[in-house]
């Protein structure tokens, strides 16, 4: 068994960054704001009043691991796709799930999340930095999964009317409740929670953003048959590049799916192209 304690170089799950590093530039950053405060207003604003202000748009809460609650899902047979020199094979395999739940603001992670795709998206996709660019964004994507390339699903913050993609759909979700975290507007526990898989919709985030960052990337598989060695290391090379992709895909089309629908589909006993809503 490896201990976290085992490993010498910090692992960073909820940022790019070490927390100190973070608390160091807040800390100058609330500083500054403070300097730069107009003198008059400061002198004449009670004290608990600017700490309440400067606490209010500075202080962060630092999600932390509760591994006491740390549990292995049931194990689940999987059938994989494998290119064997030449030829595809589908063996059967296992995945194991481990579940470390953790406490922390979900508001400012959701938050976050919505921001990096903004932020990729900005500026090649619009002047501007919101949702229509990102949805331009992944849009571009060119996917090969029935479930992520339809035109049926209306995202935020559309009721009716305008269809797209299920990406743009769970970006559209995580959008909507950022805002509504931002605008102190009431967030319920089943807000965050995918009603048909069961799943925390910001555990959807980080594959959504592997697409949108192979979008930005232009990732494309441009090798030509005719300047391999073979058609079979062709087909293998075109495999491996592809591959991940596929994944991602799919993962994301496990939302419109309960657990046990998504274990039968992986067992073959359904087929994918069954058409759930999330």
């Amino acid at each position: 068994m490896v201990s976290l304690d085992d490993i010498k170089n910090a692992v960073l799950y909820f940022n790019n960054h070490n927390v100190f590093t973070l608390m160091d530039a807040q800390q100058k950053e609330a500083a500054q704001f403070i300097q730069q405060m107009n003198a008059d207003v400061f002198l004449n604003t009670p004290v608990d009043d600017i700490i309440d202000q400067v606490v209010d748009k500075y202080a962060f809460d630092v999600p932390v691991f509760q591994r006491d609650q740390a549990h292995l899902e049931e194990p689940r047979e999987v059938r994989l796709t494998i290119q064997d020199y030449g030829r595809t094979i589908h063996p059967m395999g296992t995945v194991l799930t481990l579940v470390v739940p953790f406490t922390g603001d979900t508001g400012r992670i959701i938050a976050l999340w919505v921001s990096a795709f903004e932020i990729l998206a900005h500026p090649p996709y619009g002047k501007q930095n919101g949702y229509k660019q990102v949805y331009a964004l992944l849009n571009s994507v060119k996917s090969r999964n029935s479930r992520c390339k339809e035109k049926r699903f209306s995202p935020y913050p559309y009721k009716q009317g305008i269809r797209s993609i299920l990406p743009c759909w769970i970006y559209g979700q995580l959008n909507g409740i950022r805002n509504d975290f931002l605008h102190g507007n009431r967030v319920r526990d089943d807000d965050l929670i995918t009603k048909r898989s069961q799943r925390g919709i910001q555990s959807y985030a980080s594959v959504l953003y592997r697409m949108a960052l192979a979008a930005f990337l232009k990732l494309k598989f441009t090798e030509k048959l005719k300047a391999a060695p073979s058609k079979s290391v062709y087909e293998q090379r075109k495999f491996e590049f592809e591959a991940h992709q596929g994944d991602a895909e799919s993962a994301l089309g496990s939302i419109c799916y309960t657990e046990q629908e998504w274990n039968n589909i992986q067992h073959g006993q359904l087929s994918p192209n069954v058409k759930k809503w999330p």
